[in-house]
């Protein structure tokens, strides 16, 4: 399980994050999910903040839940404010709603699995 919670990990998932957030993609098959970018953004911030958390747990840090919550959310806010200034890119509000209630669940998630594994242990 050490291995799956490493900073290596998490600056690997990082720079993926930040690679299909301002990559200009080229148009393909147009596939109609209602909200699917959304939920994209909720899953991918909960994962970063989810990774961040159970990393920062076995390091010891301290301040785990803030630490876990504003490396995700920041870098969700920062990367939509970069958007705005691409021209293949959009500013979208929602989209920092999604961040933020990701970033919130990946760090609640983190918790609990802790705790779980916490009671593994004993």
């Amino acid at each position: 399980m050490k291995r799956l919670f490493s900073w290596k990990i998490v600056g690997s998932y990082t720079f993926l994050v930040v690679f299909l957030s301002l990559f200009p993609f080229k148009e393909g098959p147009q596939v109609h999910i209602c909200f699917l970018d959304k939920i994209v953004h909720f899953m991918m911030y909960m994962l970063l903040s989810f990774l961040v958390v159970n990393t920062s747990f076995l390091r010891n840090r301290r301040n785990v839940k803030a630490f876990g919550f504003f490396y995700a959310f920041s870098l969700g806010l920062i990367l939509e404010f970069i958007q705005a200034f691409l021209p293949y890119r959009s500013f979208e509000g929602l989209d920092i709603i999604c961040n933020f209630l990701g970033s919130f669940g990946g760090v609640f998630l983190g918790v609990v699995n802790n705790k779980m594994a916490q009671r593994r242990l004993f």
